[in-house]
């Protein structure tokens, strides 16, 4: 993954196994619920190098309204000089800038962020998120305080500038620089219906206290008093309070205590610890197929049900709009309170067929009263925030062959595909591509057929959709196509971006619906049924092409955290958070789905099962599926493969940052682990016949070198040849009983994706003129066409594909070009034509693969049992000896430096990366550095 614009942190970081969003050097360890506060005795002013002093009194000035944030940082250490601030506009989900401590005083340091300046042009900022980190944008090596954080702005204040108060390591906010000195709940939490645990922040434990008689709890403003504390606990800092009956869920409850005279604290509990039980889960887990919309019959319906789940809830209204603009529409044309039935599940019949209309949910919960978006909508108005009613029956027939669409054969498993990774808008936006200009960088731009190239030299070359076919590629594996947050779809243009400022591109790993297409592929995003027209059109078009589509999907974290229609249908429950409500961020952009709770686990299989079953997916591509646990990608597996049973299902198996789910591998435990490479091999996965895959960065290193970008072995690496003779027999690493376990068709051999930089760019920049740079570039591709597993490519690696670096920051290259421009990301036709030469060998690479099932082995045993290591570690070589089994005996040869190597027998060759004479025998071959050949045995 990479990514991507969000209210959270969404930095470039670089790991030898991928980039993603966020910091993930830093581990962000379970906060601690009772805390000693280090505060000082007496402010005293000290000169603190590198500020300047500004200890000004502001509580004077006029009050006007608030145009500034003054964050004040207070460190016991006095270390400041490596912290800045991290802020965005949370109100309108912007995306981050760094800001610096500028001043100290006697508290410490502070600086201001400027509300106009983070504030999207003609928006107001209304909430500011903020993070206190070393190198917040950049390589994120710390944060004081692991989770975001958020401001409510204050209309007005003295001056225009609104102050808060921090101290280093603690969540609370504070109004003034007393507060920090004083006593406080440092949080609570509903365990169970019927206890309350409070944990507090003392400054120093010896001063305090406890008595129950301190305490007011109020549940929607009445006071509650029926209830009985146990002992202080004062090693824990922490008390439990137990009810007579259960605690209301759908209403605030409020903790006050009062710790002197004329201090008292106040706190809201979280149920975090409430959502994670079993208890919650049995009495809420919804198991109908019926949330969301639904009919009362296929063929002219004439009632429309909506259903959504949220126990927590008070009340819940829905929304009926004529228009999925809110500039066009402000108010519902309808507007019906729902009823709450079993398992907190709220529902509604309107006696109309409702198809077309858009739709929301206003509800109101602990979390206030706010208009959100239907979690499981399949279509939504501009920008996505209207959901919109769509009978799926009746768009299905206006689509013309759609009810005889299927998707194309490729073979026995996984091992018989070759994968293309693309993004819709890249492929046809550039204006040499032939496509129809209002198509350019849509789904319908990728639906058409017949489009060329010609440059000055009179050469031809397909383009777009024909080039994917010409290839002759099996899968095309789509970046996000659901519904995402970073593009405005009002301003979506069909030329193509030349700057990085104001480009409006983004790969789209943000996802704001995960049921809706993105709007911005479509040449209509204001018609929700326009898009899902197009896109099947689009799907029809590959098919008829021999061409399955994988959906890249990203179900491991939402772009909005506190503003997303999930939390704000059932706050804290979709979020993966510590039981003091911190949210974790092992996606390392500001959250992460707590897929291992059941209506989380629910959702996702459903939306997985939706779009196989609706719009005909071949498979899914799961980004950062470390953070998606066992149990759900097993049921993701199981429900997609009754509906198509060679579905592909497999993903990156990596976190972006310190996650909940551990790293281990229990089969009684599998809803709380990370799914890895090192769990696909285990009985719960091959063995039982779930066959998840997962991308192999260890012959990704080993044949290119690593991200930095480093060297691998195409360029003389030696030590990594290990890595690559287990890629090459279809296996992650033969480290252990399970490792050797693994199918080859969940091993996804590659050297370059989305991520990273492109392979030519990669090579070209540890290029050497010792070696011929086409045969390196050559031969790392051919590696993997010739391993067993599934070979994987991105989209122009075919031809050379490079992202010049447009940002006006240091290095030639970008290498995480998610939110640059057209003129960084597009398919480059010209190249296609300048280097077709290189595109001709990479089809008649994939061509001698499909035509080679020796290559293609479809069983670890089957692959066990015929093939040898010929090689060493400057000569990678294999036999796959299948002659037994009505096949050939063949040998795969793969020279990083001048060798002579011994075949010890009569072999024709079949296929070169060099100008070898194919038919010819041979007994031993005089290898060329970077020389790759393919055998049969003939003797």
């Amino acid at each position: 993954m990479k990514k991507i614009i969000t209210k959270s942190i969404c930095g470039l970081m670089v790991l030898s196994t991928f980039i993603s969003c966020g910091n993930n050097n830093s581990s962000s360890s379970e906060p601690s619920s009772s805390e000693e506060i280090e505060v000082s005795e007496t402010w005293e002013l000290v000169e603190i190098p590198g500020y300047t002093l500004g200890n000004e009194d502001t509580s004077t000035l006029e009050v006007v309204p608030t145009t500034t944030v003054r964050f004040h940082f207070n460190r016991a250490d006095e270390q400041y000089t490596p912290w800045s601030i991290w802020g965005w506009d949370n109100s309108n989900s912007s995306g981050g800038a760094a800001y610096q401590f500028t001043h100290y005083d006697e508290y410490g340091v502070w600086g201001d962020v400027n509300l106009v300046d983070v504030a999207p042009e003609g928006k107001t900022c209304t909430e500011l998120g903020f993070l206190i980190a070393i190198d917040p944008g950049g390589s994120w090596q710390a944060k004081d305080f692991g989770s975001d954080r958020f401001v409510t702005i204050s209309p007005t204040s003295p001056g225009g500038i609104q102050h808060v108060y921090l101290l280093s390591g603690v969540e609370k906010q504070y109004p003034n620089k007393d507060a920090t000195r004083k006593h406080s709940i440092s949080s609570a939490l509903i365990t169970e219906t019927t206890k309350l645990k409070i944990y507090f922040g003392l400054v120093k434990s010896k001063d305090f206290n406890f008595d129950a008689k301190n305490f007011t709890i109020e549940q929607d403003g009445k006071v509650l008093t029926n209830y009985a504390a146990e002992e202080y606990n004062s090693k824990s800092k922490n008390v439990v309070l137990n009810f007579d009956k259960e605690l209301d869920l759908t209403k605030q409850i409020k903790v006050s205590y009062k710790f002197e005279k004329n201090h008292t604290d106040v706190a809201i509990p979280n149920y975090v610890v409430l959502f994670n039980s079993d208890a919650f889960a049995e009495k809420y887990t919804y198991t109908g197929d019926d949330l969301g919309v639904t009919f009362d019959k296929k063929l002219n319906p004439t009632a429309t049900t909506f259903k959504v789940w949220a126990p927590t809830s008070s009340k819940m209204v829905l929304n009926i709009y004529d228009n999925g603009d809110p500039e066009k529409q402000a108010n519902p044309t309808n507007s019906y309170e729902m009823t709450l039935g079993d398992k907190g599940v709220w529902a509604h019949t309107v006696t109309q067929n409702l198809h077309g209309k858009y739709y929301t949910y206003t509800v109101t919960n602990p979390e206030g009263t706010n208009e959100v978006v239907d979690p499981y909508a399949k279509s939504a108005g501009i920008n996505g925030i209207r959901g919109m009613v769509v009978d799926f029956n009746k768009v299905n027939s206006e689509i013309q062959g759609w009810d005889q669409d299927v998707r194309p054969d490729f073979g026995t498993n996984g091992t018989d595909a070759s994968i293309y990774e693309i993004h819709v808008r890249d492929m046809t936006i550039d204006p040499d591509s032939g496509v129809t200009k209002e198509k350019r960088g849509t789904f319908a731009g990728l639906a058409e057929k017949g489009t060329t190239y010609t440059n000055d030299d009179n050469v031809t070359v397909s383009t777009g959709l024909d080039h994917l076919k010409e290839l002759g590629i099996t899968h095309v594996q789509i970046l996000p196509f659901y519904d995402y947050n970073s593009v405005d779809e009002t301003k979506v243009s069909t030329d193509m971006s030349m700057e990085v400022e104001g480009s409006n591109y983004n790969w789209g790993y943000d996802p704001l619906n995960y049921n809706v297409l993105e709007g911005s592929y479509s040449t209509n995003p204001y018609d929700g049924i326009n898009r899902i027209k197009e896109f099947k059109e689009m799907v029809m078009a590959m098919h008829s092409y021999g061409i399955n589509i994988i959906m890249d999907v990203v179900y491991n974290h939402t772009a909005k955290t506190n503003d997303s229609n999930f939390q704000l249908l059932v706050p804290d429950y979709y979020h993966r958070r510590y039981s003091t409500g911190e949210l974790y961020n092992g996606s390392g952009c500001g959250n992460e789905m707590a897929s291992d709770r059941s209506m989380v686990n629910k959702f996702i299989v459903d939306s997985a099962k939706f779009w196989v079953d609706e719009y005909h997916m071949g498979g899914y591509r799961f980004d950062l599926m470390g953070l998606v646990d066992n149990k759900t990608m097993i049921d993701v597996y199981k429900g997609c493969s009754e509906l198509y049973s060679k579905v592909m299902i497999y993903g990156e198996p990596w976190t972006g940052g310190t996650s909940k789910l551990k790293v281990a591998h229990d089969p009684a435990n599998i809803k709380n682990q990370q799914t890895v490479q090192a769990s696909l091999g285990q009985s719960y996965f091959a063995d039982a016949g779930v066959y998840v895959g997962a991308f192999n960065d260890i012959i990704r290193n080993g044949i290119r070198g690593d991200n930095s970008p480093g060297v691998g072995w195409v360029y003389g690496q030696s030590s990594s040849y290990g890595g690559i003779y287990s890629g090459m027999k279809g296996l992650f690493a033969e480290t252990n009983t399970a490792a050797k376990n693994v199918e080859p068709q969940q091993v996804l051999n590659y050297v370059s994706c989305h991520d990273n930089y492109t392979l030519y760019d990669q090579l070209e920049s540890k290029a050497s003129a010792s070696r011929d740079f086409n045969r390196v570039y050559k031969q790392a591709e051919t590696m993997v066409f010739t391993a067993q597993g599934v070979p994987f490519m991105q989209e122009g690696e075919d031809f050379m594909r490079t992202k010049v670096n447009m940002r006006g920051t240091t290095g030639k290259y970008d290498h995480n070009s998610y939110n640059s421009c057209d003129l960084t990301n597009h398919m480059d036709w010209s190249l296609k034509a300048e280097n077709v030469e290189m595109f001709e060998y990479f089809k008649s690479l994939i061509a001698f693969r499909k035509a080679t099932p020796e290559l293609t082995i479809s069983t670890r045993d089957e692959i066990d049992a015929v093939v040898t290591e010929k090689g060493d570690s400057k000569t990678i070589a294999l036999e796959f000896d299948c002659s037994t089994k009505g096949g050939n005996s063949i040998y795969v040869v793969h020279a990083s430096q001048d060798a002579t190597h011994e075949l010890g027998g009569s072999y024709e060759i079949l296929f070169s990366n060099t100008n070898r004479e194919v038919g010819s025998i041979v007994t031993s071959l005089d290898l060329l550095p970077n020389e790759s050949i393919v055998l049969k045995k003939v003797a």
